[in-house]
């Protein structure tokens, strides 16, 4: 019983660094890549350590392929928020593609606090709740 509770403590220990380092690596490897880290990439970044080892090295490779203009950091966050929307629902419908720019245009509050549901959000909700956001922060610019 104790032995096996210290093991997978060990274990989950193990995967948290490992997540850990992953969040690090991504995070300086986009602010060298692209420039100065924004919250919002931060925020994509921080959801995607649970990337198993080839999904990672992948998205990695994808990241290195992309222009450092202007064009580049845009496809950039979508690629980021795209893998964030693949780990929570696997395959992506053309809703959850269309609902990319508008994960991107939230302010990085709302955004933060919509990914942090978002385990437990279907896809319906997701757009309801992203609708919402829109509209509230299209309120707070006009």
């Amino acid at each position: 019983g104790i032995e096996r509770g210290i093991e997978q403590g060990v274990q989950e220990g193990i995967e948290r660094g490992r997540q850990e380092e992953n969040r690090a690596i991504l995070e300086n490897f986009v602010s060298v890549r692209f420039g100065e880290l924004d919250s919002k990439s931060a925020i994509f970044i921080s959801q995607l350590s649970a990337l198993s080892a080839s999904e990672f090295a992948t998205l990695l490779l994808q990241l290195s392929t992309l222009s450092v203009d202007e064009n580049g950091v845009k496809i950039a966050k979508e690629l980021l928020a795209e893998k964030v929307l693949k780990i929570r629902f696997g395959q992506l419908d053309e809703r959850l593609t269309s609902l990319i720019s508008s994960l991107l245009a939230l302010r990085p509050e709302d955004l933060e606090l919509l990914l942090l549901q978002l385990a437990q959000l279907s896809v319906e909700e997701l757009l309801v709740l992203t609708t919402q956001l829109e509209r509230n922060t299209g309120e707070v610019q006009e």
